[in-house]
């Protein structure tokens, strides 16, 4: 299957007893041209978590509308 830098897709996470799995989804980070050539594909695990504004450092990144609703959608989708 090829796999394409910014996908978002879910992986089986297995818990350390090896014995349990749930799949999260992750957003695909390394390039798709390193993804053609490996077989790792190097992902963030997207988690929700809820924090106080004052513990956050920095803004490093900022996603433009269009892509967030985007994402939304494609969330929406995996787990409807």
């Amino acid at each position: 299957m090829p796999v394409k830098q910014g996908s978002i897709v879910l992986v089986d996470f297995s818990h350390s007893n090896l014995k349990e799995t749930k799949y999260r989804p992750a957003l695909v980070i390394s390039s798709s041209k390193y993804n053609e050539t490996v077989i790792d594909v190097v992902v963030l695990s997207v988690t929700i978590y809820a924090v106080e504004k004052e513990i956050i450092r920095k803004i490093v990144a900022q996603l433009k509308e269009e892509k967030i609703k985007e994402i939304k959608t494609q969330l929406l989708e995996l787990f409807s």
